[in-house]
């Protein structure tokens, strides 16, 4: 995928978008512009998933493009990571082609100030960086136009912006730029997946606020893995792909509330889970050199099973194979008043009877040292 800013061919049709050319590695060995032009390679055609809408006092300025193929190995790719969170580092750097010049650094040591677009005073919610260039050794870094939608980077690599405008130019070196914030257009924007980053660049919904970014080198190892199976009941299992890499030799899983708890297989199979929560999915993936972690918080959720819902008569718990210990359970109908209930045990399985029977949504609750889960149930006469 490719980020950059919504008013880059901001009337682009789908034809349009399967004729535009992108290039890569159209750089220099030195911050001079080479006496001949530089070899580089080009994809060409991309399709439309997600922009803001036109109004930059209201919106961040964004535009993500899939790239119609995958850009081949021997180009060198790296794809950029980013960081969603609504904060920005004391310093980092931009990265563009300043009216079509070969790729450029311009480089900020102040944090930048969220703010509207062309405004000077500071708004946490507001959805713009406003961002003042530094003299380096290297000269004074600006902008200039055909910089737009190039991505503003924190001090650890990861994209928190992306190019809209501003005043900086080889005249105003001190003058300011604005980026729509990462954090903004992830998913403040618009309630539509077309209007957000957020469905297309974690449509798992993982909740991961940083990504780091990866590329080809093989010394560079990259842990990342995904299981289609997070929503689970008490008993079933989730298979997690591996899509690590790098030249890995090791790797070293642990699942938090599962059975196996730990494994050392590249593709570790089936795991189950016995009990309801919420669990951490780890992954340390490593070499003689090198090594890397990545830790999804919260991944795999389990519920314990009830059933009948609904009932006539009463409802069953299981808790798998693993019984809680003095496990606590209330019944209450939608007012919040307690209803009565048996409560008998059978193996790991709790069977629960109301002493009268009322139609209508009851909440049984279930705590347990770990956690509290509360279910609506459905008694009917």
């Amino acid at each position: 995928m490719l980020l950059t800013a919504n008013h880059c061919g901001e009337n682009a049709t789908e034809a349009d978008y399967d004729r535009w050319v992108f290039a890569f590695n159209y750089e220099s060995e030195s911050c001079e512009d080479p006496l001949l032009e530089p070899d580089y390679q080009t994809i060409t055609g991309a399709s439309l998933l997600s922009r803001s809408r036109d109004d930059e006092t209201e919106d961040s300025d964004f535009k993500l493009l899939r790239l119609n193929q995958e850009v081949p190995q021997h180009f060198r790719p790296f794809f950029n990571g980013w960081n969603r969170e609504n904060t920005a580092t004391e310093s980092g750097s931009v990265i563009h082609h300043p009216d079509g010049d070969i790729k450029k650094v311009s480089t900020y040591t102040a944090s930048p100030v969220s703010t509207t677009y062309g405004g000077g005073g500071e708004n946490p919610n507001a959805p713009y960086w406003r961002v003042v260039w530094t003299e380096t050794e290297n000269g004074h870094g600006v902008t200039e136009g055909g910089s737009s939608g190039a991505p503003l980077f924190d001090d650890n690599g990861l994209i928190i912006g992306a190019l809209t405008g501003g005043l900086a130019s080889c005249d105003s070196p001190l003058a300011p730029d604005y980026f729509g914030k990462f954090s903004f257009s992830w998913d403040k924007n618009g309630t539509v997946v077309d209007e957000q980053l957020a469905p297309w660049l974690d449509p798992d919904q993982t909740g991961v606020m940083r990504l780091s970014g990866m590329g080809f080198d093989p010394e560079e190892l990259t842990a990342f893995f995904s299981s289609e199976e997070r929503a689970l009941v008490i008993g079933q299992e989730a298979v997690f792909s591996n899509f690590s890499s790098g030249n890995i030799i090791d790797y070293k899983w642990y699942f938090e509330g599962g059975l196996p708890e730990q494994s050392e297989l590249k593709n570790p199979g089936y795991i189950q889970y016995q009990k309801a929560g919420s669990f951490d999915v780890r992954l340390i993936v490593s070499n003689e050199l090198n090594s890397d972690t990545l830790i999804l918080e919260n991944y795999i959720n389990v519920s314990n099973n009830i059933y009948p819902n609904p009932s006539k008569s009463g409802f069953t718990i299981d808790f798998g194979n693993s019984f809680p210990d003095a496990p606590q359970l209330n019944l209450y109908d939608l007012q919040g008043r307690p209803v009565g209930f048996f409560a008998s045990r059978e193996e790991n399985k709790i069977l629960i009877t109301p002493v009268s029977i009322k139609s209508g949504i009851h909440l049984l609750s279930v705590i347990t040292e770990d956690t509290v889960v509360v279910y609506k149930v459905l008694l009917i006469e």
